[in-house]
């Protein structure tokens, strides 16, 4: 789940990057400058923007994939500790 937030919001990262490179060259000219002069800024802004993509992308996949995880593992736990093993896969009938 992690990966796939990583991977989602790394290239929703890159996406906005090269949207916004291709939107603004006309600043190719001052690329230097602009570097020099507020090159601190941009690094932490991407990297800002970075981590909050992967958080959203990261809650958004837990809320999908995640749905009713309670509710399985306790009817699950429930047929382990149940005396008679016939709901449960021949693995777990053998282990106790």
């Amino acid at each position: 789940m992690i990966r796939n937030s990583l991977f989602v919001s790394t290239t929703a990262l890159i996406l906005v990057v090269f949207g916004l490179a291709n939107r603004l060259d006309f600043l190719a000219a001052s690329k230097k400058a602009l570097f020099v002069h507020c090159g601190a800024s941009i690094v932490i802004f991407a990297a800002v923007l970075g981590v909050n993509l992967f958080a959203a992308t990261l809650a958004i996949n837990r809320k999908i994939f995640l749905k009713d995880t309670g509710r399985k593992l306790s009817h699950f736990d429930n047929q382990l500790h149940a005396v008679g093993r016939e709901g449960l896969p021949p693995f777990l009938r053998e282990g106790r």
